[in-house]
């Protein structure tokens, strides 16, 4: 009996594309990338940085899709239109080498039961070097939004479409002990930067979040300045004051504010929790 042949296609590329498929049909980028999710860390974070990547710039990676193919990105199937949007992102947003990213996109379509598309999803992606996104279209944000914001905001507008297209940094709150906490980083060799009373920001190539120090012990979890601030607009709490988080998902202003000695009470859709 012959051996199965084994899929060539890198599992991090693979669950990226079954996830831009799902997304397509309307599922949210984290539910389908957590349903698809590969098994290990680093095909997990290509994953993810390949689907928010593409995501974030697909308005430009469209308009090459459509010079290249001669056809409406509506009128492909929805795997290879995802294939094709994977390879040329890697081809223009990544380190990728142009031919590892062309056989990787070609591969992931045999994978997923498209291989008579491979042909043509190969030749679109040489050929898109020939081509250029319009100038609207490479902001990365739909055109009534770029339009308002230029007319209100004027150069400034490009710089913040600029920075909405770069990957967002992970920031970190600490539970308690602010200090002992970046102590602890810095002794595993991970230097962390003060962005606001008790949050940190994680340097770039940090590792999975799970493998961090005192992760497993609930010393700090994973939230935004942004979303740090909304808690703390609550101002200094009593202890065993009673607050009501409304909107808690996914827990962050919950844990913020029960650390600062609230009893809170969250809730979110179907859910409630003390």
């Amino acid at each position: 009996m012959a051996r199965p042949s084994r899929s060539l296609v890198n599992p991090g590329r693979l669950a990226a594309l079954r996830a831009l498929v799902a997304v397509e049909r309307g599922e949210h980028a984290e539910d389908a990338l957590d349903d698809n999710a590969p098994s290990f860390a680093n095909d997990r974070g290509l994953a993810w940085h390949i689907v928010l990547g593409v995501l974030r710039n697909r308005p430009g990676v469209d308009a090459v899709i459509e010079q290249a193919a001669r056809r409406t990105v509506e009128n492909l199937d929805p795997p290879v239109l995802a294939a094709l949007r994977i390879g040329l992102f890697e081809l223009r947003f990544s380190r990728v080498p142009p031919h590892a990213a062309v056989d990787q996109a070609v591969e992931a379509c045999r994978a997923v039961g498209v291989g008579h598309a491979s042909g043509f999803v190969n030749a679109v992606l040489r050929n898109q070097g020939r081509f250029e996104p319009p100038e609207q279209a490479r902001t990365g944000h739909p055109a009534w939004l770029v339009e308002r914001w230029r007319a209100r905001y004027g150069a400034a507008a490009d710089a913040w479409m600029e920075a909405n297209n770069q990957p967002a940094a992970i920031y970190l709150a600490a539970k308690e002990d602010p200090a002992g906490m970046a102590r602890a980083f810095q002794h595993a060799g991970i230097p962390l930067t003060p962005a606001g009373e008790g949050i940190f920001r994680l340097p770039e190539q940090a590792g999975a979040v799970e493998a961090l120090p005192g992760f497993a012990e609930g010393r700090w979890w994973v939230m935004d300045p942004a979303a740090a601030a909304v808690a703390d607009l609550v101002g200094p709490l009593a202890p065993g004051v009673e607050v009501l988080d409304a909107c808690a998902a996914p827990g962050g202003k919950s844990f913020r504010l029960a650390s600062r000695g609230a009893r809170v009470f969250a809730t979110e859709i179907g859910r409630a929790h003390v």
